[in-house]
C-alpha cells in the first residue's frame, strides 16, 4: 500500500469518525444529524477510491460514481442547516430522486462508463456513456450552489455565525478547487498523475469545519476533533502494520500502534480535564 493509499484511506476514516462523533454527541439537533450523515456519505465514497487503487476493479469504480453522487446532496442539506436556510420537502425529494438516480446508473456498464479496459486509481480506460455529462453537471450544479449559499449567509450573518459559516466556507473553496485543478484542469494538459487526490482534499472541509468546532463551538464540543484524530491515525496505524512488507515493518507498525493508543488514551483524558476544569471555573464565575 503506497503512500497515496494511505493518505486516501485516512481522509475516509476522519470522515467517519468525525461525522458519527458529531452525530453521537447530540442526535436531537438537526444539524448534528444532518452532518453525520455527510460524514458517513463521503467516508463511504473515499473509502471506494481507496478500494480502487487497491483492488482495481470496475465494481469499485462504479461504486465510486454511485456514491459519490449522494456527497453534493448531503453537504448541501447540512450546509442549508448551518446558514439557516429552509427548502421544502418537495425539493428535498426531487434532490434525493436525482441522486438515487445516478446512483442506480453509476453501476450499469453503459450509461456513466462504458468499455472499460483497465481500472486504476484516479481513473480509467474506456469510453464515457451517455450520462457523463449529465452526472459532473449534476455534481459541480449543487458543489456551486453550496458555495453560493455559505458566501451569501457569511455577508449577512453577524458573530459567532459569522466566524462558523467563514471557516466552513474557506474549507469548501480549497475542497472545490483542489477537485476542479486535479479532475479537470491539469488533464487538459496531460497531467493525470494527481487525480487520486481529488477525495482526499475533502480533509479541506473536516480541517476547517473542525477549527469551527473547536474555536467557536459548532456543534456545542470540543472533544470531537482530538477523538477522531486519535481514532483514526489509530486505525491506519493499525491497517499499516498489518499490511506492511517486509515482516520487520509489521513489527514496527505493531509497536507504534501500542505506543500511538497509550498516548492518544491520555491526551483524551487530558482534553476531558482541560474542559470540565474550564466548566467548573465558568460556573463559578457565574456563581459569583
Amino acid at each position: 500500500m503506497g503512500v497515496l493509499e494511505i493518505i486516501i484511506l485516512l481522509a475516509a476514516i476522519i470522515n467517519f469518525f468525525l461525522g458519527l462523533f458529531v452525530f453521537v454527541k447530540d442526535p436531537s439537533k438537526r444539524i448534528n444529524r444532518l452532518f453525520g450523515i455527510s460524514g458517513l456519505i463521503t467516508g463511504i465514497w473515499v473509502f471506494t477510491n481507496f478500494m480502487i487503487g487497491i483492488q482495481k476493479t470496475l465494481f469499485w469504480l462504479k461504486s465510486a460514481y454511485a456514491f459519490g453522487s449522494f456527497v453534493p446532496i448531503a453537504a448541501m442539506l447540512w450546509g442549508l442547516e448551518l446558514c439557516e436556510k429552509k427548502i421544502t420537502r418537495r425539493e428535498i425529494f426531487l434532490l434525493l430522486g436525482v441522486g438515487l438516480f445516478f446512483f442506480v446508473i453509476s453501476y450499469s456498464n453503459n450509461l456513466i462508463v462504458t468499455n472499460v479496459t483497465r481500472v486504476y486509481l484516479g481513473g480509467f480506460e474506456g469510453e464515457t456513456g451517455p450520462f457523463f455529462i449529465s452526472y459532473w453537471i449534476y455534481i459541480f450544479g449543487i458543489l456551486a450552489f453550496i458555495l453560493y449559499i455559505l458566501s451569501s449567509s457569511y455577508f449577512k450573518a453577524a458573530g459567532i455565525n459569522k466566524i462558523q459559516i467563514g471557516y466552513v466556507l474557506l474549507g469548501a473553496i480549497l475542497y472545490i478547487s483542489v477537485v476542479i485543478i486535479v479532475d479537470f484542469i491539469l488533464p487538459l494538459f496531460g497531467i493525470k498523475e494527481l487525480i487520486p487526490l481529488d477525495s482526499p482534499s475533502s480533509l479541506f472541509l473536516l480541517f476547517f469545519t473542525a477549527l469551527a468546532i473547536t474555536r467557536v463551538h459548532l456543534f456545542g464540543i470540543r472533544l470531537i476533533l482530538t477523538e477522531t484524530l486519535v481514532v483514526a491515525t489509530g486505525l491506519t496505524l493499525l491497517v499499516w502494520a498489518v499490511t506492511a512488507e517486509p515482516f520487520l515493518l509489521k513489527i514496527l507498525g505493531g509497536v507504534l500502534f501500542v505506543f500511538f493508543i497509550a498516548f492518544g488514551y491520555q491526551l483524551v483524558r487530558s482534553v476531558i480535564k482541560e474542559i470540565e476544569l474550564r466548566a467548573e471555573l465558568e460556573k463559578a464565575y457565574v456563581e459569583l
